[in-house]
């Protein structure tokens, strides 16, 4: 442990140096690029918020605009319907009805889609309908409607614009009792040879309808708009405690600022549009709004900086990481190698194979070396490998020679005492069945079988057995599906049928059945041996179970079951293990199970 920390820990500190190095130095950079960044483009943030204001500005006065012109083409449009009455009701009594009639209709329908506050006509006191009291007076009313004799002269020049700060109407006429601040225009017929108003009529909009528009626009104290009469009276604002209504501005503001124009002070900076009627519309944006908003730019650059320091650091940890990938995978490779459970693990710098050889440095020189190394290292433990696998090979095929003659010479003592009590035919039979055992057997070479085969082995071995001890026990064979096709060791099941025939029926009343089941596990193949005979006392188990655990092999004691267990447990035939079970009197259980081997 103590090498591969040798080995890493100067890769860190290298890494880590080049990335402080090249992070300090481009952070450096940055700052200085974004201090000049800001000092250059403040004035244009503050620049391109006044742009901004100006522009919602230029759409407000827009709406302004485009409302004051429906009111004038609605005013428009009742004169030509004031054109169309007769001067006198006797000369066409019921034309003269009908066009006020139409007048009154088409008022009404212009009030409703327009959305307009009053449509007020003053007429003539000898005309019929000058009495109605609900939207046509007399010119004698005038002064109930806060209207003076400069307003007729200011109509008899043409259509005007008024401002009237706490309006009143009779009861019939406007339910609301309270004063209303209202924007009124006003046209009529003046004759100038008699001196005299024929009517005159106004359209009036409730004042704080732009006072609505404006509060919506600039909902922030820090921005304040409002509506100005042309003499410099406050309709309608945003904001009441910077623009009070009904406040005078001062006159020099309008010399300071002809419209379009703008100018500054200590506490805000002000703008001035002036309006088709003559009116202004003026905003006013606070100093404390512009130097927030440009704390606002510093945050975001500071913001921006900051992602742009995290990116770069980023970027250098990768090129950095690029420029060390080589020192990298070799200390990795180097740091891999150990040996776990006897096995030898290492992994080559293959990296250096993708270089051509003329473009190495040292550190390729050094990868190269230590490829030469590992390729050494495998190559000694495969020639390792390969004599170990040839010393077990041979060991078991050593083994393997011990059990045939121990076998053979069982068989041949069953044949002789079947000579010996006469049962030549039993003998003559089992020869033909040894004949033919033997020869499966010497066919089959090598130490790795099919479970098929190893069952007909098995079998053959069982037939024998019963001829020569007369039919005195019986047995069954289950396999599932396809289990045969994978491979098992030689001569595995024969040991322990001999043991359950020969050392199973001792002492026992009952026939001895075996039972032989081939069934699949957890990637495994598990066999299991059943007998119902005598048992295996607990000490000679007890004993058994010792010597296989150790893996000793002793011909003179328990030496086919040992065998099979110490090659079952062999790597070349498949991890495997051994289990047995016995109860005196009740019968013997034998657990094999092995790791699946295909051929």
């Amino acid at each position: 442990m103590n090498g591969h920390e040798t080995v890493i820990q100067p890769r860190r500190h290298f890494a880590r140096k080049l990335v402080l190095v090249m992070a300090a130095s481009t952070v450096i950079a940055l700052c200085v690029i974004s201090l000049l960044f800001y000092q250059f483009n403040a004035r244009a943030m503050k620049n391109k918020l006044l742009d901004t204001i100006q522009l919602t500005d230029k759409q407000i006065v827009s709406q302004i605009e485009n409302r004051f012109s429906q009111i004038k083409n609605a005013s428009d449009t009742i004169l030509y319907y004031m054109y169309a009455i007769p001067e006198r009701m006797d000369t066409d009594p019921v034309n003269y009805l009908d066009s006020y009639a139409l007048l009154r209709k088409n008022t009404s329908l212009l009030q409703s889609i327009f959305a307009f506050r009053h449509v007020i006509f003053f007429l003539e006191e000898n005309t019929p309908f000058s009495q109605e009291g609900l939207m046509f007076f007399g010119m004698d009313k005038l002064g109930e409607f806060s209207l003076d004799p400069s307003t007729l002269k200011a109509v008899s020049q043409g259509p005007c614009w008024l401002y009237r700060p706490a309006q009143t109407y009779p009861f019939f006429v406007d339910m609301s009792s309270d004063p209303i601040p209202e924007i009124l225009y006003l046209q009529g017929k003046y004759v100038a040879a008699q001196d005299r108003m024929q009517y005159l009529y106004y359209i009036g909009i409730d004042a704080d309808e732009i006072t609505d528009l404006l509060s919506s626009a600039y909902p922030a104290p820090s921005i304040a708009s409002c509506l100005v009469s042309d003499d410099g009276t406050v309709i309608s604002s945003s904001d009441a405690s910077i623009f009070p209504r009904n406040t005078v501005l001062d006159p020099d503001w309008f010399q300071k600022m002809p419209s379009g124009s703008s100018f500054a002070d200590k506490n805000a900076v002000y703008y001035c549009r002036e309006l088709e009627n003559g009116w202004h519309y003026i905003t006013q944006v606070s100093q404390a709004y512009i130097h927030a908003n440009t704390r606002v730019y510093i945050s975001t650059v500071l913001l921006i900086l900051t992602a742009t320091i995290l990116a770069v650091v980023l970027i250098i940890i990768l090129i950095t990481g690029s420029m060390t990938r080589r020192i990298t995978l070799l200390s990795k490779s180097a740091g891999e190698v150990r040996f776990d459970q006897n096995q030898f693990h290492g992994v080559k710098a293959d990296y250096v194979l993708q270089i051509p050889e003329k473009e190495y440095d040292e550190i390729d020189q050094l990868a190269c070396t230590y490829n030469r190394m590992m390729d050494m290292i495998y190559d000694n433990i495969d020639h390792i490998t390969a004599l170990r696998q040839q010393e077990e090979s041979l060991k078991y095929r050593l083994l393997q020679s011990l059990i045939n003659p121990h076998f053979l010479y069982n068989i041949l003592d069953s044949i002789a005492a079947c000579n010996r009590i006469g049962k030549t035919d039993l003998a003559n039979r089992m020869i033909m069945d040894l004949t033919k055992f033997y020869r499966m057997t010497m066919n089959k070479s090598n130490e790795l079988i099919t479970i098929r085969d190893e069952l007909e082995i098995a079998t053959l071995y069982l037939e024998l057995e019963a001829i020569c001890r007369g039919n005195s026990y019986s047995w069954e064979i289950h396999t599932e599906e396809d289990i045969e096709n994978f491979l098992i060791c030689k001569f595995t099941l024969q040991p322990f049928i001999e043991n359950s025939i020969r050392h199973g029926m001792l002492g026992s009343g009952s026939k001895l059945h075996i039972q032989i089941d081939v069934r699949y596990g957890d990637d495994t193949i598990i066999i299991l041996i059943r007998d119902n005979g005598h048992g295996i006392p607990a000490d000679k188990l007890q004993d058994l179970r010792d010597q296989m655990e150790k893996g000793e092999v002793d011909t003179s004691k328990h030496f086919g079951i040992c065998n099979v267990s110490a090659r079952i447990s062999s790597e070349l035939f498949g991890h495997g293990f051994i289990q047995i079970d016995s109860e005196e009197g009740v019968g013997t259980t034998v657990k094999i199970e092995f790791l699946q081997l295909l051929p």
